[in-house]
């Protein structure tokens, strides 16, 4: 639905020896480094596995005991136990290349507000990752905050990308390289086999094309490092199970900035060379609007001296001619972005934007609508009673304007009517809504 989809885009043991693991991912090129089993293990104590490898709680990762060399370590088991939830549990802990990392799983609450209380309404499993130099005091690796995760503990897999190089909690970054970075694959220990897959293509039509490679797994792990600074685009296939890795970045992270100038045909393009691995010289970026906006339209507080906000929107176009979108709401030391480069099917990608604003009046829902050109624009509800409809808001020129429904939190979806100066209809439609750049 329109408007749901615009608010919800805002939430081992033993490794395959040096030698093996080259020639099976001889196939992903230059992007995979080296496995960690070319490091020399941090102790000389093998994993451990209480579960059976063909036991059937490997099913669930919040069944799962711990493994990697340094699973059992004192250390490790107290610094996953500082949380003193007794669900939190070790996944993993050892050294990766020249950092040390240990996967945890753990509780995390999902927060209802209703008026100036905030209430628990679901706790879910997720990952919780500490990671540091390799070889430091487990009591000293510092957490590694993620932008994008999604509960674990219902699946048989965990896959996540991490910083290259990590400070612990002194401050000390120790060995390590910013350009690169890991990826730790959790399976069932019975698996041998996995595929990876570092870049994703998108295509004119708005799908998804990726190439896969093999990933070996040794008793169902891998430890990988990337010659990527930003692998936003790496997805896993294990077993049935594929998907996105957990990640430190995220698109929206990385165009956060905000553009400056405000028409910057740069701004959009990191999250898409990073996913795409096209380079930015191969890309063509448009301006679809540029225009002035209240500062106060997500929530924000007007700027000092009252410095007026922009609501830019780029169009990028890639080789194979497919056309991701940029926008955000960006002002005086903000940016809220509403499209992280979303995927568009050719011939949609100038639809208007409709995002339900967080400011409602009693009775009174808002959106904004920016429409390039019009000179006039309406909602109407999809539903076969054509109610909640707006009036019809007249832009003044402007190429973005705030709509008032009555009762339009009634709504799931609505349909947009935009006229020109002469009254000629120039958009009939509920508009594409397009594709998260990652979504398959």
């Amino acid at each position: 639905a329109l408007v749901a989809d615009r608010a919800g885009g805002l939430r081992r043991r033993t490794l395959v020896t040096g030698g093996v693991a080259a020639a099976a991912l001889a196939g992903v090129g230059t992007v995979l480094l080296r496995r960690a089993a070319d490091e020399p293990p941090p102790t000389a104590r093998p994993s451990v596995a209480t579960l059976a490898p063909d036991d059937p709680r490997w099913a669930s990762v919040n069944l799962w005991t711990p493994r990697g060399p340094l699973a059992t370590d004192p250390a490790v088991t107290a610094l996953v136990g500082r949380s003193s939830d007794p669900r939190d549990r070790v996944l993993w802990a050892g050294d990766v290349g020249t950092q040390r990392v240990v996967l945890a799983l753990t509780y995390v609450g999902s927060f209802e507000q209703d008026g100036e209380s905030m209430d628990v309404i679901q706790e879910e499993p997720v990952l919780r990752v500490h990671q540091g130099p390799e070889g430091t005091d487990p009591e000293l690796l510092s957490e590694v905050p993620f932008e994008w995760q999604r509960p674990i503990g219902t699946q048989d897999v965990v896959a996540v990308t991490l910083p290259g190089r990590h400070v612990d909690i002194t401050g000390n970054a120790g060995a390590g390289d910013a350009q690169q970075s890991l990826l730790v694959v959790l399976a069932r220990p019975m698996l041998s086999t996995a595929s990876v897959s570092v870049h994703a293509t998108p295509q004119s039509d708005g799908s998804l094309q990726r190439t896969w490679s093999p990933l070996p797994l040794d008793a169902g792990i891998s430890t990988t490092t990337l010659a990527l600074p930003a692998p936003i685009g790496t997805a896993v296939r294990v077993g049935s199970w594929e998907g996105p890795t957990d990640s430190f970045t995220s698109p929206w992270s990385m165009i956060a900035n905000g553009p400056d100038p405000t028409t910057s045909p740069e701004w959009p393009l990191p999250p898409i060379t990073a996913v795409t691995g096209i380079p930015a010289d191969r890309l063509t970026t448009t301006v679809l609007i540029d225009e002035e906006m209240p500062a106060t339209l997500f929530g924000r507080p007007s700027a000092p001296g009252g410095a007026p906000s922009r609501l830019t929107s780029m169009l990028t176009t890639t080789p194979e001619g497919a056309v991701l979108r940029t926008t955000a709401l960006h002002g005086s030391g903000y940016v809220d972005v509403l499209e992280a480069a979303f995927r568009f099917p050719t011939g949609t990608e100038r639809d208007p934007l409709v995002s339900w604003l967080p400011q409602e009046r009693e009775g009174v829902a808002q959106f904004l609508v920016a429409a390039a050109g019009a000179d006039r624009v309406q909602l109407i509800s999809t539903s076969p009673s054509g109610y909640p409809v707006s009036k019809v808001v007249r832009t003044g020129g402007k190429d973005a304007v705030v709509v008032p429904v009555v009762n339009g939190g009634d709504a799931g979806e609505y349909r947009l009517i935009t006229r020109d100066p002469s009254g000629r209809v120039t958009f009939d439609g509920v508009p594409n809504a397009g594709r998260y750049l990652l979504d398959t």
